[in-house]
């Protein structure tokens, strides 16, 4: 495959470097006009004055009028600083209109803006006073998505504004543009155009994103498309999209908003840079890096919504400063290694670089440049999921083309092994009959070993029964014989019948078990009160089971209902589900409870409950089947049968078999069945 790439990609870093250094320079105090003017001549001064109290009122700044610091651009960064800061704008006009003074970006908080025309002793009273910021509800007519003072210019007259700028969560930067009134629209178009051009730019790559991801199911192609849609939230919030649509009454939504569209943006940044570039396989300590750096985007945020964004504002900046730095350092280092893809990729990651740094340096003050460099982080965003896109795209292809030429090897080879197979059939064929006939002489078997069983249980139960029997009418006889204050033998004589009882009823239980077990099963139906059998089991239960604390409960009116069932194996069943539930909740766990009682729908439900250990979540069906046991069931004796042969009962019966079960809480199995109308 031939590779395309640009070998000249490792000297854009310096070059990038050097264009960063002439914008700082563009940006330096040179010009003697303070406040963009270019469309009608007014002549323009900009004085800063900074309150770290807050507390100076108008009044006293125009007593302060002498401690004002002229400044040399069209507006004031101050970072993140917490000063209050007065801004005094003197605009002198030659001509007689209309104009407009435009604040932004729409991310300052509390703008107080005070107008007059200058003359000697002004006071406060003297000004038309304007409440604006993102902390306040939006004006009754908007006219951009900034704010915005309207000015009465008058030939050889100076119009004075005094801003006093106050910021709560963000950094403070505010830029200042004056223009005629009447070609508010024009402006609002051409700034429409621009923007919409962007949000338009990045909907449809994140749109592309998606339909990349419908043909390729890769992590990074979702993980770009989040990062741009947080970027879109970042700019909703910078332009004032999002005060318009969400946030007209002001207050601290807003800024939330922004607060943690940015903070979003870093953790999908940084997750959608280590996929990108396959830090985590290639570099693994750089991929944990960036995965810090994810997490710490997250913490960023949390923060930020917890009032600390002042603190943590300047940190974020500098942590996504540094990132984007080995970020871009790492694309044009591996720029040279998957050709044009790779190429496109370090070509974006130094221009999201470039504009990255330059809107960090904007916003936290660190050179007096121009507030139009801001925009150079949107213009590197686009131009990098654009780039970046297109790299996905060519990787996409080159994957494309990868999988044709392996479905025309595999095609081949599938011919091949078609040619092998059927040479194999004839063989493979007289293989599996032989195969069946096995496996019918071991069937056969098996189910001439089941009748064997049962037919033994039948013996044995028939050879014990009788002795059984002899056993208890002696011992009934020497009960009678016994005088009445003989309560010693008296009691002996119970622990024996108690004993002689268990053992039949053990032989009872196991009779059906093996009956459940043989080939030719087959329950003989009839109606039968469901107390009947709620009661049978618990009675022998309590028998095989004296220390357990086994609880009854039959709802009025279920125990007279009648249901078609097999007497002998539903009791078998209802005995098999107390047996599980007092071996597993085990002594001081709580007594096993049985209820009998009729459901919402009629049904009648036989339910056992304890609050044993329960059964793990991902167990629960399992264990119905044959031999399996819950994995937290091994140091407790049985067979894993139990609860098959409740299921094979209850699908006999065309019942119901539940299992609701928390690990270390319990366990609540029932049998749901339909009574006879």
């Amino acid at each position: 495959m031939r590779r395309v790439c640009l070998p000249s990609i490792a000297g854009l870093l310096p070059a990038l470097c050097l264009a960063l250094a002439v914008l700082c320079a563009c940006g330096s105090p040179a010009a003697a006009r303070t406040v963009a003017n270019d469309w009608f001549e007014v002549d323009t001064e900009l004085a800063v004055l900074r309150d770290p109290a807050g507390t100076l009122t108008l009044d006293d700044v125009l007593a302060r009028g002498n401690q004002f610091q002229h400044i040399a651009s069209n507006g004031i960064n101050i970072g993140t600083s917490s000063d209050v800061v007065w801004l005094r704008v003197e605009a002198k006009a030659y001509a007689t209109r209309a104009g407009a003074l435009a604040l932004s970006p729409a991310t300052f908080d509390i703008v107080d803006a005070y107008v007059a025309q200058l003359r000697p002793g002004l006071r406060a009273q003297d000004f038309h006073s304007f409440a604006l910021g993102d902390h306040r509800p939006l004006p009754a007519v908007v006219a951009t998505l900034y704010g915005e003072l309207p000015l009465d210019l008058r030939d050889g007259e100076t119009t004075l504004v005094y801003l006093r700028l106050v910021s709560l969560n963000t950094s403070l930067n505010l830029s200042l543009d004056l223009y005629p009134a009447a070609q508010a629209a024009q402006r609002a178009v051409l700034m429409g155009l621009g923007y919409g051009f962007w949000f338009g730019g990045m909907a449809i790559l994140v749109l592309i994103q998606f339909v990349f991801f419908h043909f390729e199911r890769k992590a990074y192609y979702l993980l770009l498309a989040a990062s741009s849609v947080t970027t879109i939230l970042v700019y909703c919030a910078n332009l004032g999209v999002a005060r318009l649509l969400w946030f007209p009454g002001g207050g601290n939504g807003h800024d939330l908003f922004h607060m943690t569209a940015y903070w979003l943006g870093v953790t999908f940044w940084s997750l959608t840079t280590a996929s990108v570039l396959d830090l985590r396989r290639r570099t693994p300590w750089l991929g944990r890096l960036f995965d810090i750096a994810a997490v710490l985007g997250i913490l960023g945020g949390l923060a930020a919504l917890l009032g600390y964004n002042r603190m943590v504002i300047p940190a974020g900046n500098i942590l996504i400063a540094a990132f984007s730095t080995v970020a871009a350092a790492r694309a044009v280092f591996c720029a040279r290694e998957q050709g044009l893809g790779s190429s496109l990729r370090a070509i974006a990651y130094v221009l999201f670089w470039l504009g990255l740094v330059a809107t960090v340096v904007q916003r936290m003050g660190l050179f007096p440049l121009p507030n139009w460099v801001t925009h150079s982080y949107g213009i590197g965003v686009l131009l990098y999921t654009l780039l970046l896109t297109g790299g996905l795209g060519a990787r996409l292809r080159l994957a494309e083309v990868q999988n044709r030429q392996m479905a025309e090897a595999a095609l081949a080879l599938s011919r091949e092994a078609e040619d092998r197979a059927n040479a194999l059939v004839a063989q493979r064929t007289d293989e599996l009959v032989a195969a069946r006939r096995t496996a019918e002489e071991a069937l056969e078997a098996e189910l001439e070993a089941r009748r064997r069983e049962v037919r033994f249980m039948e013996v044995l139960s028939h050879q014990y029964r009788t002795p059984l029997a002899s056993i208890g009418s002696n011992i009934d006889t020497i009960a009678l014989s016994l005088p009445p204050s003989d309560t010693a033998n008296a009691d002996r004589i119970r622990r024996v019948r108690r004993a002689v009882a268990r053992l039949v009823e053990l032989l009872r239980f196991h009779i059906s078990r093996s009956r459940l077990e043989g080939a030719a099963f087959r329950p003989a139906l009839a109606p039968v009160p469901a107390g009947t059998v709620v009661e049978t089991a618990v009675g022998r239960a309590r028998d095989l089971a004296q220390s357990a604390g086994i609880e009854l409960e039959v709802a009025e009116g279920a125990g007279a209902v009648r249901v078609s069932a097999d007497a002998e194996l539903l009791v078998a069943a209802l005995m098999n589900l107390i047996d599980n539930a007092v071996k597993f909740a085990g002594p001081g766990n709580g007594p096993v409870r049985v209820r009998c009682f009729l459901d919402t729908g009629g049904h009648v439900v036989l339910e056992v409950a304890d609050t044993g250990i329960g059964i793990p979540p991902d167990e629960i069906e399992r264990v119905r089947e044959r031999g399996y046991r819950a994995s937290n069931a091994a140091d407790i004796e049985g067979t894993g049968l139990g609860l098959s042969l409740v299921q094979r009962i209850a699908d006999a019966h065309g019942a119901v078999f539940d299992i609701v079960s928390n690990e270390a809480e319990g366990t609540r199995l029932s049998l749901r069945l339909t009574p006879l109308g």
